[in-house]
């Protein structure tokens, strides 16, 4: 039987390494890092960059075109969003006679300066969580190249996790910034700006890390955690092979 067992661990099947948790890449492995290193570059380009709205058109009085992303406005000058919604705040502070604001324009800073409060703590908001997603994102990929029993299964935990943190920062941006430019639009002609190439990157990265959450999957349950040492581990399934043999 020692010898049996000794030619046995010899072999180089991929039901022994299975079986002995010696793990191999595969062509699932390798899609899954191509596709994880993609939707990992995609995602920083879509946090860092300011394109997740972008107007086409300029206003009356400002012909400059804007972007607006999740952590800073990019017009004339590139100013981020606490700084836009200080300087809106301050400029309507400057417009009021006394204690009452009567002026058009002192009204209309005024719900400037309150939308922009909400744009920034709605961005800065997505922004941490695709921040995060992104870090559990990078330590996916690690596990994956690392490419241990072990770390398969880390890496299926969290794969989802961290597609999940990422859609839910891009939809809910998406969503909630529209309904502020509409709030703008009603008391102005400030045309709500469309989706810009930022959101597109984020929505690729996004559909790569669901992919990724399946391949995540299929690997863990290709190269189960095991014990080598313990061999009543696979009993049943033994039992079930040779059955089979010798029907």
């Amino acid at each position: 039987m020692q010898q049996e067992y000794l030619r046995r661990r010899k072999l180089n099947t991929y039901e022994e390494r299975r079986k002995e948790g010696r793990t191999v890449h595969t062509r699932a492995s390798r899609t899954a890092i191509i596709v994880g290193s993609l939707s990992l570059i995609f995602n920083i380009m879509a946090i860092a960059l300011p394109n997740w709205r972008s107007s086409w058109v300029g206003l009356i009085g400002y012909g400059t075109r804007r972007n607006w992303g999740l952590l800073y406005v990019q017009g004339r000058t590139t100013t981020f969003h606490h700084t836009m919604y200080d300087n809106n705040c301050k400029w309507y502070g400057h417009l009021m006679l006394g204690n009452s604001c009567l002026s058009p324009i002192c009204r209309w800073y005024l719900l400037k300066c309150n939308v922009y409060f909400e744009l920034c703590m709605i961005s800065y908001g997505a922004a941490l969580g695709m921040i995060l997603g992104t870090i559990l994102e990078s330590l996916c990929l690690y596990w994956t190249v690392a490419f241990t029993t072990r770390t398969l299964r880390w890496a299926a935990n969290w794969w989802p996790v961290a597609a999940m943190m990422n859609i839910a920062g891009a939809v809910v941006w998406i969503i909630l910034t529209e309904n502020i430019f509409e709030e703008l639009n009603e008391e102005s002609w400030y045309p709500v700006p469309p989706p810009g190439m930022s959101f597109i990157l984020a929505i690729v990265s996004a559909v790569g890390m669901l992919v990724n959450a399946y391949l995540g999957y299929t690997l863990h349950y290709m190269w189960p955690e095991v014990d080598p040492d313990d061999e009543s581990q696979f009993d049943s399934e033994e039992e079930t092979n040779d059955e089979e043999d010798e029907q």
